[in-house]
Formats: C-alpha cells, structure tokens, sequence
C-alpha cells in the first residue's frame, strides 16, 4: 500500500530529476525543540538556509535552487509540513518555540551564522529569531507578508482555524486544491 509519505517522495523525486537537481535529504533531530524536521540540500559553497510558507514544504524552493549557484541550500520543511514531525503549538509559547527551533537548525546544520531566505510562515519564523539572536541571521530576505510577525496583526483565515485541536494538523497535511493558491 503506497502512503501519502511515499506519494511524496515520488513526486519530489520527479521534481528535482526534473530540475537536474541533485538533493541531499536529512531528518535532522532539533533538542531543544523534542522534534525531527527534514532538510533538503542543494549545491555547494556559501550556506544559505531556506524557509517555506504555511502549507508548503522545502521542496517549494526547487525553481529558485538553480539561480543560486554557489551556494549550499538548506531548505527545511518546517514542523507539520512535508515530511517533518508535527508539533503542537500552545497559545502563547509559539514564539519562544520558534527561537528554539531556529536556534537547533542552526546548531544541527553547523552554521555559526547564514543568511536565511523566507516566505509568509517561515518569514514571521525567521523575523522572531532574529529579534531574539541576532547573530546567527547574517541577513534575512522575507518574500511575502510575514504572517503575524508584526505587533497588532491579526491572525485571520487560514491561520487561525489551524489553532483549532485537530483541525490544525489536517489542514497542514492536505494539499490544497490549485485555485486556493
């Protein structure tokens, strides 16, 4: 019987033979955080790590890996997306959980410091370590709204239902149709 973690892999495979893409694939265990993420990486040279939006996974940065020739790509399904283990969130600790997170990345990967390039969930993820260490993040290139990472912002559709027991992970774990792109 084929899993949706098999389907997944096939169609990465696809993907990255697709793109020429040579790709080396970790499950990397984060103490801090109690978790297993999994990192792709591309290339060789400067280390840049790579941060995807809600309800993606690292794969999404594939058309981006070979415009950044020269550099080694670390791009990591964030927890509860793609292959990563999931996590549960508790109100009010997610942001000191995301620190943590970042801070074991960076000591899993070996990077003393690295630029990080993010987009929407991963943006707000890489804004909150930074405030907090600014040291590892050599820079930092957000795309796209950094979800709530800004004091006021509201967390609307689709973030919130994802706070809901049970709901949260399932919406994580499905694909969403193409017109909800």
């Amino acid at each position: 019987m084929t899993t949706v973690e098999d389907k997944i892999r096939e169609a990465e495979t696809s993907l990255f033979e697709t793109a020429g893409l040579d790709v080396d694939t970790a499950m990397v265990a984060l103490p801090r955080s109690g978790i297993r993420v999994r990192v792709l990486s591309f290339g060789q040279g400067r280390p840049v790590l790579l941060l995807h939006g809600v309800t993606q996974s690292a794969a999404v940065w594939t058309p981006l890996v070979s415009e950044l020739a020269g550099y080694r790509l670390h791009a990591v399904d964030l927890p509860g997306h793609g292959l990563s283990d999931p996590v549960a969130y508790r109100r009010g600790e997610v942001r000191g959980h995301t620190v943590d997170l970042i801070d074991d990345l960076f000591e899993a990967l070996g990077l003393a410091s690295a630029p990080v390039v993010a987009h929407s969930l991963g943006g707000m993820f890489a804004l909150w370590h930074a405030a907090a260490r600014p040291g590892p993040t050599a820079s930092l290139v957000v795309l796209g709204d950094p979800a709530v990472a800004f004091p006021g912002v509201r967390v609307r559709w689709p973030l919130s239902p994802m706070t809901v027991p049970g709901l949260g992970p399932l919406m994580l774990r499905s694909p969403s149709p193409r017109a909800g792109y």
